[in-house]
């Protein structure tokens, strides 16, 4: 009589049993080790409901365990079909989860910085000739610090060029000394044709020869929300500082401000030997941390984080937040192209009224001064609004898809000092109070938002700007303007919030706010010392 064979059955064998578990076992521990991470990170989830979560986790991976020697041991097919069903579920749930945290986690830290730093991209030219380069070949930059010409003759170094440099007093005499000979090679920014002035054919008669990056960092090592800080926001434009922003955030008052400073702003920039210049030109040759220098140095305050979000970010951050609702009291028309050397500009219509924007509509809205009285001022006004809307979506997510989508934007387009530990101890902190009182107060209302801007005169007036080379349109800040911005700023970052003495108050809902204007010397005279 022949004897029948007995089928193979993976899944009767202890081995594919016992690969199966611990698989299983090492995915728990890793969703613990995440849990763990979080809870340090962010401190916002109490003691008890944390306890509970483990031990729920803890009793389904005993009860996995168990099911595996029911199987493996007793060899009933109920045992094997719940083991096997428990471990293939759980293992798929676990992938997802366990992948998607660390892709979050990489996105957030593709766009982190953790300390205090900035590069600035650089080119090296020379005249449009068949002349020979060599190592002898003198270079020409602009008059600068030590820190900047050491930085610049290393990365020359590294070019093969040991050459001698020669500083120039403005970018227009570096211009003449090349053309003239004076010099071989000269150092510009990367983006010198829109930055600085000159001649067309000028920029017919060069040619670029090698690229070079500088970096400079400052390292921010206080946890977040230990104390009030200060964030500086800028939104660049072809490299420069096109919107800056001052957040300050006191965690103990719940109190926000935003203060614009005006990137034209005719101030002495602190790396180019206090040269008065428009403040955006500071990062023309010197980086943004030289902007957070000058800007510290003007308001006498402290900036503890920055973030850098180019114009684009603010499109591709919109849409993948699927729009934002914004209420715009007339219709704009503008233009707008990611890469102007690519695509050619095309419209885009704002329409007026409450409409969900797509984000170049948005970025058309907060880029628009000329059809406001108010002009650079109305400007200002449109762009902290809409940070403040983008904060109240960005606290509302709770799609996974769309996290990942805005993180992947952010990955790309923006550049932050804010540490991972930081983010989602802001979040978390946000998220929480804003859950506290949202039987009462809607959105992030729940955080007490005062705004404010530095004033000073700017229609039709002009000045000298070394950076550029020729006279630009500048922003001559009110010294007192100055003051009241730094008092403004200051009040906001005390542990222990000052008594307000003040026994009168009026609002008229009819008058919009607009900001005080003076009539008085101006931050740039050099009389002006703090005391």
């Amino acid at each position: 009589m022949k004897q029948n064979k007995r089928k193979f059955n993976l899944s009767d064998r202890p081995l594919f049993g016992a690969f199966l578990l611990i698989a299983s076992n090492a995915l728990a521990v890793a969703i613990v080790v995440i849990l763990n991470r979080f809870v340090l990170l962010t401190a916002q989830i109490s003691s008890r409901l944390l306890l509970l979560g483990l031990i729920i986790f803890a009793l389904i991976v005993l009860i996995m365990n168990l099911l595996f020697l029911a199987t493996y041991i007793n060899r009933k097919r109920i045992f094997k079909i719940l083991f096997i069903s428990c471990q293939v579920i759980f293992l798929v749930i676990a992938s997802v989860g366990v992948f998607s945290y660390y892709r979050i986690e990489a996105m957030i830290n593709g766009s982190l910085d953790q300390n205090l730093q900035s590069q600035s991209t650089y080119v090296v030219v020379r005249k449009n000739t068949t002349a020979t380069l060599n190592a002898a070949s003198t270079v020409g930059l602009i008059e600068s610090s030590t820190a900047f010409e050491s930085s610049v003759s290393a990365a020359l170094t590294k070019l093969g060029y040991s050459a001698k440099l020669v500083q120039e007093s403005s970018y227009a005499n570096l211009l003449n000394a090349l053309l003239d000979g004076s010099v071989d090679l000269a150092i510009l920014p990367e983006n010198y044709e829109t930055t600085l002035t000159a001649d067309a054919s000028f920029y017919r008669q060069i040619v670029v020869v090698d690229t070079i990056v500088l970096s400079s960092s400052t390292a921010s090592t206080s946890a977040i929300l230990s104390k009030p800080f200060t964030l500086a926001i800028f939104g660049t434009n072809d490299g420069l500082p096109d919107s800056i922003m001052l957040v300050t955030f006191n965690p103990n008052t719940l109190k926000v401000t935003i203060t614009s400073v005006p990137r034209d702003s005719y101030v002495p920039i602190t790396c180019d030997n206090n040269r008065l210049d428009k403040l955006n030109h500071s990062a023309t040759t010197y980086g943004l941390s030289c902007t957070i220098d000058t800007i510290q140095n003007m308001l006498d305050i402290k900036i503890d984080y920055y973030a850098d979000v180019n114009f684009n970010a603010v499109v591709a951050l919109v849409d993948a937040l699927g729009g934002l609702e914004v209420e715009v009291d007339h219709e704009i028309i503008g233009d707008y192209s990611p890469d102007k050397s690519k695509e050619p500009l095309h419209t885009v219509v704002v329409p007026a009224g409450k409409n969900v924007l797509t984000g170049e509509q948005v970025l058309t809205f907060v880029r628009e001064r000329y059809s406001y009285a108010e002009g650079d001022f109305a400007r200002q006004k449109n762009q902290q609004y809409v940070l403040q809307l983008l904060v109240a979506k960005l606290m509302s997510l709770s799609d996974i898809n769309t996290l990942t989508s805005v993180l992947g934007v952010a990955s790309d387009n923006v550049n932050t000092s804010l540490s991972q530990a930081d983010l989602l101890s802001l979040m978390s902190f946000g998220l929480e109070q804003t859950k506290k009182y949202s039987s009462i107060l809607p959105g992030i209302s729940a955080f007490r938002i005062e705004q404010s801007r530095v004033t000073g005169v700017g229609d039709a007036a002009s000045a000298y700007s070394p950076a550029q080379g020729s006279y630009a349109a500048v922003v001559y800040v009110y010294k007192q303007a100055i003051i009241d911005t730094h008092t403004f700023i200051t009040q906001n970052l005390r542990d222990v919030p000052a008594l307000n003495d003040e026994k009168t108050f009026a609002f008229d809902s009819s008058a919009p706010y607009s900001p005080k204007l003076y009539y008085s010397d101006y931050y740039d005279d050099r009389s002006f010392q703090w005391e």
